[in-house]
């Protein structure tokens, strides 16, 4: 890999101050669109090559290099040539090389424009991988190379290959390696059923199988001989985890990026059934958040081998030096996560078969090192629900001719509506709801739980028979069987520390909760004799009901502070 010190300018002040202005002058394009990201690699790989042979000519040869290629970047170097040309009479060659090789990634992550891996990942599996210098590796969705370079700089296997679906990355990636002196080979993702690798890594940010390529909608219509159960909706990140299953040695090793919602989501339980039960999944880590710039997405690095018959899981989300933008992993951080990996404590633990089929395949490490919270006279929620359902689903469109500017007998409850347990007065009012809707509709004393969103809002709802609650989607509609428990209690219980903490426990980790129904129900909950709990739940009552006036006398006094200024 290119290094600093053999720049002719090798002071760091200088060089991030000369680096800035590239990125500013390339943000300044933003108007072209998404091209900008194309523009990054050959403006600075043709500058780069101007500036070292000193000959206008080379223009002219490098736009026929990009001629030749199957990607956009033809077009765009023809279309946008004078800016190109501006950018390598503007920066010195030292700037150019330094963007291209080493601040390509980070300052397009401030535009937003590119899905890179994080260095602290990569490291991560690096290390996970041990790569050594017989082994045949690969990267499977390599967008601009951050792993191959970071293979290639760190370690010397014998074959080194990068796979990209998309023809635009596929391009930047060999500009990048090539002025790297990365010794790799790059191909379109179209690999020879019989080519196996020793050690693969794979992040790809995937939308739906159909909407990728025709690549990954015959991989999908392959793995559906194998497994019928698996739906069209699965997360597309598992097929290209089969296909490296596929192309992995005997005795080889993968390490795959892959965000919560994944491993643990109902959605993809057959195909985690699959691997499970096959002993493709060695190990899962529950990685820390910030560690991209790009999300605030939790991750997990999945390890994948074969012959494993139990599953570690390992809690790292913890391990970690913070960042004001981004957390890193030092070097302490790694080998900290990888002696986990070989022993077992409070962060780790190895989860049999059994245990994971009967919590629906999901592979969270959370589920399995979280400190469950059990109480004496304790039970699990499904217990005492008489009835739930999720809200209703229902088209902006559809809800936006429905909403009314007058007061009307009907609300519509959002995560928005609820603070400090309470649902406030000032709902969007509708019109008229359909019969169809009437279910999602919540009843006096029902407790409304929200299923995602950046906290976990819940409350009791208190509604007059000559009115409507309609619920969004976004929550779970409870009716308590009141022969069991008192509904106040329950949110009595739930908005305590302790049941907050229960609730919380419910919830996928990261910044955006979300709470599967089957999690829901199988809540721990204290459930002493109907005569306690109605005295907890009138004491709640009472305090609701202050809290409720306070409120209201708040509203009234910011009001009339808004008005003491006349003119």
């Amino acid at each position: 890999m290119i290094k600093k010190n053999n720049f002719k300018v090798i002071d760091s002040n200088y060089m991030a101050d000369k680096t800035e202005g590239v990125y500013r002058y390339l943000e300044r394009m933003r108007d072209i669109g998404s091209a900008v990201k194309y523009i990054v690699a050959s403006a600075a790989y043709i500058s780069n090559e101007y500036k070292a042979n000193d000959d206008e000519s080379i223009i002219s040869k490098m736009v026929d290099r990009f001629a030749c290629s199957e990607s956009n970047i033809k077009t765009i170097v023809a279309n946008n040539i004078d800016g190109i040309l501006d950018i390598s009479h503007t920066y010195s060659k030292e700037a150019i090389l330094y963007y291209l090789c080493e601040s390509y990634t980070k300052t397009f992550d401030k535009i937003g424009y590119m899905h890179n891996s994080s260095k602290s990942c990569i490291d991560l599996a690096i290390s996970v991988l041990n790569i050594n210098e017989k082994d045949i590796v690969a990267d499977f969705g390599s967008g601009v190379g951050d792993f191959i370079i970071s293979v290639a700089n760190m370690k010397k296997p014998s074959i080194l290959k990068g796979y990209e679906i998309d023809k635009d990355y596929l391009e930047m990636l060999k500009i990048r390696a090539e002025l790297n002196n990365v010794k790799a080979e790059f191909e379109l993702m179209n690999i020879p059923k019989e080519k196996k690798f020793d050690k693969i890594f794979s992040e790809v940010s995937l939308g739906n199988i159909n909407g990728e390529s025709d690549y990954l909608a015959s991989e999908y219509e392959s793995f559906k001989n194998k497994v019928p159960s698996v739906r069209s909706s699965m997360s597309p990140n598992w097929l290209f985890n089969n296909l490296i299953i596929e192309h992995l040695s005997e005795h080889g090793k993968a390490v795959v990026m892959m965000n919560i919602g994944s491993i643990e989501m109902l959605r993809d339980k057959e195909i985690r059934e699959y691997f499970v039960k096959n002993g493709f999944i060695e190990a899962v880590i529950a990685l820390p958040e910030r560690l991209h710039t790009f999300t605030n997405t939790s991750y997990a690095m999945v390890v994948l081998s074969r012959g494993n018959k139990q599953v570690k899981m390992i809690d790292a989300t913890n391990i970690y030096e913070s960042g004001r933008r981004q957390n890193n992993l030092s070097k302490e951080n790694i080998n900290e996560i990888i002696s986990l990996l070989e022993e077992y404590g409070d962060n780790s633990t190895s989860v049999v078969f059994d245990e994971l089929e009967g919590n629906n395949y999901n592979l969270n490490p959370l589920n399995y090192l979280r400190k469950k919270i059990e109480f004496d006279n304790g039970d699990e929620f499904n217990k005492i629900i008489k009835n739930i359902t999720r809200g209703a689903h229902i088209r902006a469109d559809e809800l936006y001719s429905l909403f009314s500017d007058e007061p009307t007998d009907i609300q519509y409850l959002t995560i928005s509506d609820i603070e400090d347990g309470i649902i406030s007065d000032d709902m969007q009012y509708l019109k008229e709801i359909e019969g169809r809707y009437e279910r999602y509709c919540v009843k006096d004393r029902n407790i409304v739980i929200s299923k995602n969103g950046t906290s976990i809002k819940h409350t009791i709802a208190e509604v007059l028979e000559s009115k409507k609650i309609l619920v969004s989607d976004n929550f779970y509609i409870i009716e308590i069987d009141e022969n069991l428990a008192n509904p106040y209690y329950i949110e009595a219980f739930l908005s305590s520390k302790i049941g907050s903490e229960v609730l919380q426990s419910t919830s996928t980790s990261g910044r955006i909760n979300n709470i599967a129904v089957d999690e829901l129900k199988k809540m721990c909950i204290p459930l002493p004799s109907l005569a306690e709990q109605n005295q907890i739940a009138e004491a709640y009552k009472a305090k609701l009901k202050q809290l409720k006036g306070l409120k209201k006398n708040l509203k009234i006094v910011k009001d009339e502070l808004g008005m003491i200024f006349k003119i």
